[in-house]
């Protein structure tokens, strides 16, 4: 994909044990189903389960052609098929049939679905650079209404609606209050209504992954949970809407699961709270609050792990954030004064806190 000389390609590629002798490509790119894949693998999985798919790919019979595999670094796999073309050899159908035939031996032995795409065949190593865009195009212009398994046709790139906030903005804060009142069924509608909406609108793939990762994380921050960033990878790796949505379903659910009703909130930690808001602009410390409470600090100290899962520091920030997520809607005032409120003298910390937590800049969030 660097755009490499062919013939060095070619020998570095034989230094590997990839001897591509023959002048004819046909290329395939695959894809983790993910509602495939929730409730049996962890989200830390995905690339042990990438690297398991590329086991079983070297395994299969070939007729008459050599197939390699290899990892997506954006997550998936890609298959590239090399052969000589002849009257008895008919390479797009022979390379079909090896594919079928891998889907099944994922299916039986990692229990797991994907999505393949595969393209014509081509002569050379630029031909087949070309393809694999092209195959990624594909994909991404198949978000809303492509297969499972298919061969890329020619196609026109239909217009993307890319404002995703202003879209559903609406549907996902009566969302967040929603999720803060414990009301599922409340929830689940929403999440239909979102997931139409989408569909009908045809949002930009990318942007709106990211929006409904950044919308998640906001959800974390809200209940004082740690973001799972692998599942927030797995999400943005989604090439399907169906795909998103089953993982935005599942995360929310396992959520409430373990939601601690806002009613029980230690006294003690309310004062806490009581006190940092009202210091807001200052950068305290475990021990500050433990002489504003006239405690012993190592004492506090276990005290915050034991109520809230987590330290002094993450907890702070976690209010804090909360706190910037909020000023961040209104526009009276810009990114470095509501840094400085905050008690982050120093802007590129807060943004850097602020995208730990949120998942995006405050530049982009707001």
């Amino acid at each position: 994909m660097s755009g490499s000389a062919d013939a060095g390609m070619l020998a570095y590629g034989q230094r590997l044990g990839i001897d591509w002798k023959h002048p004819q490509f046909i290329m395939a790119i695959g894809t983790i189903r993910y509602r495939s894949f929730t409730g049996r693998f962890r989200y830390t999985d995905t690339d042990l389960l990438l690297y398991a798919i590329g086991n079983i790919s070297g395994e299969l019979p070939l007729e008459s052609m050599t197939v390699t595999t290899f990892i997506d670094p954006n997550g998936g796999f890609v298959c590239v098929a090399n052969y000589q073309p002849s009257l008895s050899l008919k390479g797009m159908e022979s390379f079909e049939r090896y594919l079928r035939t891998l889907t099944d031996k994922v299916g039986a032995y990692l229990g797991i679905e994907v999505y393949l795409s595969y393209g014509s065949p081509v002569k050379d190593l630029a031909s087949l650079r070309q393809q694999y865009k092209k195959l990624k195009e594909w994909n991404r212009s198949s978000y809303y209404d492509g297969p499972v398994f298919g061969h890329m046709p020619p196609y026109d790139a239909k217009p993307w609606t890319s404002d995703v906030w202003n879209a559903v903005s609406a549907e996902w804060e009566q969302l967040r209050r929603s999720f803060k009142d414990h009301d599922e069924p409340s929830v689940d509608a929403l999440l239909k209504q979102i997931q139409q909406k989408a569909a009908e609108l045809r949002l930009e793939p990318e942007e709106w992954k990211l929006r409904s990762s950044q919308w998640i994380r906001v959800l974390e921050l809200d209940d004082n949970r740690n973001s799972d960033n692998a599942f927030h990878e797995c999400l943005v790796r989604t090439v399907r809407l169906e795909d998103t949505m089953h993982l935005v379903r599942t995360k929310i659910g396992e959520l409430f699961v373990t939601k601690t009703p806002p009613v029980d909130r230690k006294p003690k930690i309310q004062q806490i709270e009581r006190f940092l808001s009202e210091h807001l602009s200052e950068n305290l410390s475990l021990v500050d609050v433990a002489h504003h409470l006239y405690l012993n600090p190592s004492y506090l100290s276990r005290y915050f792990k034991l109520e809230t899962g987590m330290n002094f520091t993450d907890f702070l920030h976690r209010f804090k954030m909360k706190l910037a997520c909020q000023m961040l809607k209104g526009k009276q005032e810009n990114i470095e004064t509501i840094s400085i409120k905050l008690g982050y003298a120093d802007r590129t910390y807060f943004s850097k806190i602020f995208k730990k937590y949120v998942g995006v800049s405050p530049k982009d969030y707001r």
